[in-house]
């Protein structure tokens, strides 16, 4: 080996170590930060009550920018009225929730009554993206509907 071809492959190997020191700052700058357990329990918590006082205005505080905007179209398409907050019926009444860490997100698992005290159970998921640096809920599923407990 001559010394013109040590030399390129010195180049060569610094570049590749300054492209791959790049792409990896490039990595890091766009990785959104991780949420923890504790900053996702506490609107999770305020999600599951608002459901329980059927107070939607809570829940809509804490959405992402994307959810709220498709809440107030079902809102609209629903109640005929975007900026109802009104959720839930009046019975049968949560009396009772579980929330449990499920991969990134949380589900909560809701008991219900009613007059009879028949009891149900519904359950949900949440997943969480930040908005403005604090933790929001940004995607929702309904993982069984309301049914009498088993």
């Amino acid at each position: 080996m001559n010394k013109t071809s040590k030399i390129l492959i010195t180049a060569g190997c610094s570049l590749l170590l300054a492209a791959g020191t790049l792409s990896f700052l490039t990595f890091d700058a766009d990785a959104e930060p991780e949420i923890s357990v504790s900053e996702k329990t506490e609107p999770a918590q305020r999600w599951a009550e608002a459901w329980k006082a059927r107070d939607g205005s809570v829940r809509t505080s804490i959405m992402s920018a994307d959810m709220l905007t498709d809440f107030r179209k079902t809102q609209l398409q629903e109640n005929g009225d975007a900026d109802s907050t009104v959720i839930r019926w009046s019975g049968p009444r949560v009396t009772d929730y579980n929330l449990t860490l499920k991969g990134e997100g949380i589900q909560i698992d809701y008991t219900y009554t009613d007059s009879t005290e028949t009891e149900y159970s519904s359950s949900e998921f949440l997943g969480f993206s930040l908005r403005q640096g604090t933790p929001a809920v940004s995607a929702f599923e309904s993982l069984t509907e309301l049914g009498i407990k088993p």
